[in-house]
């Protein structure tokens, strides 16, 4: 995709409502900027991050994390296997002898599909240039278009184009001795809209240039100017270009993982259409992309064959019993079970209000332990291997620490989860029909680019206010490394990642956001509940890049990803797979067997891909060859070979069996390109040494030290008081949301406050959405926006509302907000009955808000309203007490979705919703189920 040719320097007309530039590139800059240029803002990005593409040339990179991380390498050759470690693709592609791509450009005359001398030449010249052709494969690829050949949409040009790359080959062969096998040709027809996108421009300008610097043409103290060498390829398309054809391989930073419980993301994908070659719309959106992992696999060393269980509800009674004997193969017991189904279904009928008051400073396993309040003595226990496998799982399913993660984070997220195999969904363990950049950054640049949205390359140095007080930030543009003030706007979104935030506010008043940023991510949190005194136990000052992970309980951590290429076909299940025993916390996915096209070795140099999630960086291994090293610890070479045996192990790969079972080797590797290597400990091994992304992790306490409000949706009118600056500079809705700093500066990203609390490509979006809102209420509400409101819409917001008079609420809000329209419930996008209107603005409908707690099972709605009464008058939990228990048989499969699981202590499927008597009387039976097991266990000794 070519880069914007807008420049940061010249500001064009305004022409939107009101100027927004964007910081950050990734799924939040990406979605603020949607949701602004859709109502009518001009909206400018900033990035200053560049990646490789799918064609193996570099430019700006879009979508942060979750972006693909394209890398070259040669193509394989025949002969046996080779090791992980035997060629990887690094961050600077310099793995065994990977080379930078070398082309020429070849001109052909007006519908002429013959080679000149001059192309003769510059053929000859390309092969003596390159060392050794008999590992070298060769890619032609012919263009025809424009003026001078056959007219835009002319079947003919597509012909032209491969006739004039077939005639390259043929040369190279017949005259040059090159193979045939080679030589790979495509064609690409250039109709007008791709001329004016500059799509092949550049890449052929290059190519001449190179081509003009074999043939000696150009004296390297000689000053070629780049305009010049544009309007001569503008002239024309009449090329054919050849190009070392290396290997461009799809690794990430980690596999993209989509859950149904995605609905801010499954609603901006709903909007991102998919093009077909002339630009126009196909009826399909990057929502259709996504394709539902159907299957789960858990592997274990010594467990024989992996469980493999389906993710969808099950079919039959028959169905549920082999998933819960799959669990007692597993050494789990009933006892474990029963008490792990009881504190999730005690956590599923808990009020939000009494969870954020209770959980919030719980971890998740001392929750599931159920700690005596009086006592601190834990009332459940649980099997050593059930122990483990929870304490462990939480880091590979969900990148969240069940020891040291809240519980209502950790509950929250599970129960999402959970609910796939009770309720039918659309999207299960979705995940993208390609790699990520192609599927859906890509097509997201498109459609943000015909919206209007200007992509600008530049760095955001820090932000500060000038003389007169404005805010002003402070970025090196493109190639520059002088900064200097960026373009004005009337607001400013910093959507960049928690790290960057902070070091961007320092010249700030600490105020706001930027006061409680202040080290946020450079000291290491106490330990939560140390009872140490105030001075040891205060925050440690740190580099996060350098020292994320110190200790356990740190907000940030290590987690990222290695994938392993093939060229034969590998699949372990159709879904993710789950390695139990892999002491670095490892899950994995086949991507490839899900992609619509799907990659080949022919073509593409590989045939499958297995990408895998590290989870635990910091935990030893205890392979002898690694004497107790962590990931952290291990070259690239080290982790790639010990991630694979890993997961080999877990398989049940056994070579010295009479029945032996091995896998195919990988041909490559890729390590995560933002962890950066080198030579750490001064004897030339390449470790570790920087970690571009920590992962920010949920940890028990940390969630009221969030930066900034707390979430506001508007489709409910009984959320609890918003938290309210105390500072004049912040200025905040009356109705609560995101602050707006100084009147024009907002913070948005996965460390702010969400109602997915997780750190996800969810909470990126779900950010983004509310600094929307807080600008679109600002933009309407705010005094301080009054003249700019007018000059576009024309008119006091008042007067376009026919005088409805509105209430003042200070100084610094003219307006409530509660005028514009009634507060409505929305639809989610994926369920039924949420269908009524959604409320809306003078500027359109608010961003809509998705609170995942607000969409559980509806069986317990009752349990969840009788809940919150009881804490709103100091009582507990129904669970805790018998008050207001309902007394009286019911069979538990009236509990509708839990039926199934439920059979297993004794009830019934059923269909209706029962009454809050008939929940708690349920509730109760289980609850006698499960301390009966407790007393028949322990002997009363609980």
């Amino acid at each position: 995709m070519p880069e914007s040719r807008s420049s940061a320097a010249t500001p064009s007309p305004r022409s939107g409502l009101a100027q927004v530039t964007i910081y950050g590139a990734g799924i939040t800059g990406l979605t603020a900027a949607h949701e602004l240029i859709e109502r009518g803002f001009e909206v400018r990005v900033v990035e200053a991050a560049r990646e490789r593409g799918a064609d193996g040339r570099e430019r700006m990179a879009i979508g942060g994390l979750a972006r693909t991380q394209y890398g070259r390498a040669p193509r394989p050759r025949g002969g046996p296997w080779r090791a992980p470690s035997a060629r990887e693709v690094g961050a600077d592609d310099r793995g065994a002898g990977s080379p930078d791509p070398l082309r020429i450009c070849v001109c052909f005359a007006p519908r002429s599909c013959a080679l000149d001398e001059r192309g003769m030449a510059a053929a000859e010249q390309l092969l003596d240039a390159l060392e050794d052709m008999s590992s070298t494969r060769l890619r032609v690829t012919g263009f025809a278009g424009g003026d001078d050949d056959f007219p835009a949409g002319d079947g003919q040009n597509r012909v032209l184009a491969r006739r004039r790359a077939e005639a390259v080959r043929a040369f190279l062969g017949e005259s040059c001795g090159v193979d045939p096998g080679q030589v790979v040709t495509h064609a690409v027809s250039v109709e007008a809209d791709e001329r004016r996108r500059g799509v092949p421009r550049a890449w052929q300008t290059r190519a001449r240039a190179e081509l003009r610097e074999l043939l000696g043409e150009i004296d390297e103290a000689e000053e070629v100017e780049e305009a010049e060498e544009v309007e001569e390829v503008e002239a024309h398309e009449r090329w054919a270009v050849i190009e070392r054809d290396d290997v461009v391989l799809p690794g990430e930073h980690g596999f993209r993982f989509f859950p149904s419980y995605y609905r801010h993301v499954f609603d901006t994908l709903r909007r991102i259409p998919l093009l077909d070659a002339r630009g126009e719309e196909t009826g399909r959106a990057v929502f259709d992309r996504v394709v539902s992992a159907t299957m789960q696999g858990v592997a274990e060393h010594g467990q024989g064959n992996p469980i493999v269980t389906p993710r969808a509800p099950p079919e039959s009674d028959l169905t549920m019993t082999k998933a819960f004997t799959s669990l007692l193969a597993k050494g789990y017991s009933w006892r474990d079970l029963q008490q792990f189904l009881e504190r999730v279904l005690r956590y599923m009928a808990t009020c939000p209000r009494r969870r954020a008051a209770e959980y919030e400073s719980l971890s998740w396993w001392d929750y599931l332990c159920a700690a005596d309040p009086m006592s601190g003595r834990p009332r459940y226990r649980y099997s050593a291997a059930f122990e483990r496998d929870v304490k462990f799982s939480a880091k590979v399913l969900a990148a969240f620490n069940a020891e040291w993660g809240d519980a209502r984070t950790n509950g929250s997220t599970y129960v999402q989860l959970l609910l796939d195999s009770l309720i039918h969904r659309d999207k299960i363990n979705g995940c993208l029909d390609g790699p990520t950049t192609e599927a859906w950054f890509a097509p997201w640049r498109r459609q943000l680019e015909r919206l209007g949205v200007r992509f600008v390359p530049g760095r955001l140095v820090r932000v500060e206010r000038d003389a007169r007080g404005r805010v002003r930030p402070i970025v090196t543009r493109g190639e520059e490394s002088t900064p200097r003030p960026d373009e004005e706007a009337d607001y400013y979104l910093v959507a960049t990642d928690v790290i960057t935030a902070e070091a961007v506010t320092r010249s700030l008043p600490q105020v706001g956001v930027p006061g409680q940023l202040a080290g946020y991510a450079t000291t290491l949190p106490p330990r939560p509940g140390s009872a140490e005194p105030a001075g040891d136990a205060a925050p440690t000052p740190r580099d996060p890049y350098t020292e994320s992970g110190r200790a356990p309980w740190d907000r940030l951590q290590t987690l990222s990803g290695i994938q392993y290429f093939f060229t034969t076909d590998v699949k372990l299940v159709r879904g993710h797979m789950y390695f139990g025993s892999a002491e670095w916390a490892l899950s994995s996915i086949n991507q490839q067997q899900f992609w619509t096209r799907r990659p080949f070795v022919a073509r593409d140099g590989y045939s499958a891909v297995l990408s895998v999630d590290i989870g635990a960086f910091d935990r030893p291994s205890t392979h002898p060859p690694l004497n107790g090293r962590t990931a952290w610890d291990c070259t690239r070479e080290e982790l790639a070979a010990e991630v694979w045996r890993q997961i080999c192990e877990d398989m049940g790969e056994r070579a010295s069996s009479r029945r032996p079972l091995q896998f195919p080797q990988p041909v490559w590797y890729h390590v995560d390109t933002l962890l950066v290597y080198g030579d750490r400990e001064g004897d030339g091994r390449l470790l570790p040494v920087r970690n571009e992304a920590p992962f920010l992790i949920p940890i028990v306490g940390d969630w009221a030290r969030r930066p900034g409000g707390d979430p506001w949706s508007p489709s409910r009118d009984d959320e609890p008081s918003p938290r309210t600056p105390d500072a004049s500079e912040i200025w905040q809705a009356p109705h609560g949301g995101y602050w707006v700093h100084w009147d024009s500066l907002v913070f948005a990203g996965t460390y702010k406050r969400t109602f997915t609390r997780m750190t996800t490509m969810e909470s990126a979006n779900e950010s983004a959405r509310h600094a929307v809102n807080a600008i679109l209420d600002h933009f309407l509400l705010s005094p301080v926006a009054k003249r700019r409101r007018e000059a576009r819409l024309g008119a006091d917001p008042r007067e376009l509302r026919g005088g409805v008079p509105s209430r003042a609420v200070d100084d610094r809000t003219e307006e409530t907000g509660d005028d514009n329209t009634r507060l409505w419930r929305p639809a989610a996008p994926d369920e039924a009955g949420y269908d009524l209107p959604y409320r809306s603005t003078l500027l359109g409908d608010y961003c809509q808000i998705w609170n995942m707690e607000d969409y559980e099972l509806p069986e317990l709605d009752a349990l969840r309203a009788h809940d919150e009464r009881l804490f709103a008058r100091g009582q507990p939990h129904p669970w805790e007490s018998s008050f207001g228990l309902g007394l009286g048989g019911l069979d538990l499969g009236e509990l509708g979705g839990l039926g199934p699981l439920l059979s297993s202590l004794g009830g019934r499927e059923g269909l209706r919703i029962p009454t809050l008597q008939e929940s708690l009387s349920a509730l109760n039976r289980v609850r006698d189920v499960v301390e009966r097991e407790l007393r028949r266990a322990y002997g009363g000794d609980e």
